[in-house]
């Protein structure tokens, strides 16, 4: 057993590296193809730096880390219009990066604000950066660690997908470092205020007492088995009552006959009826349930298309259980009033 467990571990580590390269490539491919397209969105910083603490808090078990974030101050400030998907693109890079070149200390993320803009920070007391490596570390298949007898993987592609994502937002990044005493890494965005929907809750709520699936019930439209059996392992830990169908005119049937059904996880690409006109139908049944869009990232254009069609966020396949507990955290809260990460 200790065995088929190591190598699981080997297996899904190589994996996810394989995926992030892939992704990359991709994302540097439609970045240089001017495909890159900024979906405004209504977009709560707070929240989105609470998450992202909840994903990476254990991440650094095994070294002597602590992991702190800032948010900002009061609900307003922190809700934004922005494209919602590469800021947190581009905070995953760094934070993932701080965590990669951090072996003890501290690492700290947050956002203050400026006059007009919102500037993010992640900071770190890793290795370092020389100065003659400050510019050239954002361009493609650059690193900067130069110590052969220290391997610390990737592909030299995040800082310059950071990078762009930033420019097409509209800000700049930048970094300041000392080898051997830490990195900060900084960027901008505007600061376009949103419009508050004030409730009583905060951000520092047990995202643990929000996950819990008791008493709810989700839908499942997949067509592939294996892909449902993974969405359903994560799902029922959690209490989840879980209901399985594997085209688009069974999912429409269920919502319509079952209106205990909360959310709904909808594959796109399903036979006899896809997931874009399900999607549509159930939307005007029910407009104010959840529908959470699970499609390949590779494909951006099945993401816009997903959006278009009525879903209210996406789930990248090969489905990663940090994502969907986000994902359901956000839209099964008592704060979700059916607005989406499509909204412009």
């Amino acid at each position: 057993p200790e065995d088929k467990e190591y190598f699981y571990r080997i297996i899904n580590q190589n994996g996810e590296q394989l995926l992030s390269i892939i992704n990359d490539i991709i994302s540097i491919a439609t970045i240089e193809a001017g495909q890159e397209k900024i979906r405004h969105a209504k977009t709560n910083v707070n929240e989105m730096l609470a998450m992202l603490y909840e994903q990476y808090k254990f991440q650094g078990s095994g070294k002597s880390i602590m992991l702190n974030f800032r948010t900002l101050p009061g609900q307003a400030s922190g809700v934004i219009k922005t494209d919602e998907t590469k800021l947190r693109q581009v905070l995953t890079n760094l934070i993932g990066n701080a965590l990669k070149f951090t072996e003890q200390g501290m690492i700290e993320f947050g956002c203050i604000q400026q006059s007009g803009m919102l500037e993010f920070y992640v900071q770190d007391t890793g290795i370092g950066i020389a100065p003659e490596m400050h510019r050239v570390i954002f361009e493609r298949f650059r690193q900067a660690n130069d110590n052969p007898k220290k391997e610390y993987g990737g592909n030299g592609l995040g800082l310059a997908i950071s990078k762009a994502y930033v420019e097409l937002l509209g800000g700049r990044i930048w970094l300041e470092s000392v080898p051997g005493k830490g990195s900060t890494f900084r960027f901008t965005i505007p600061h376009i205020p949103a419009e508050v929907i004030h409730d009583k809750r905060t951000i520092a709520s047990n995202p643990v007492n929000v996950m819990s699936g008791k008493g709810r019930t989700l839908l499942i439209a997949e067509d592939t088995y294996a892909n449902f059996q993974l969405l359903d392992a994560i799902l029922k830990k959690l209490g989840y009552r879980i209901i399985h169908v594997e085209n688009g005119i069974q999912a429409v049937e269920s919502c319509r006959n079952v209106p205990e059904i909360d959310l709904v996880l909808m594959d796109m690409k399903m036979p006899e009826m896809d997931g874009y006109v399900a999607t549509g139908i159930i939307k005007e049944m029910r407009p104010e349930l959840p529908v959470v869009a699970v499609t390949a990232y590779a494909l951006g254009g099945d993401k816009d298309k997903a959006l278009k069609a009525g879903c209210d966020d996406y789930i990248a396949k090969p489905v990663k259980p940090a994502n969907v507990l986000e994902i359901l955290n956000r839209l099964l809260s008592p704060s979700f009033n059916g607005e989406s990460s499509k909204e412009s």
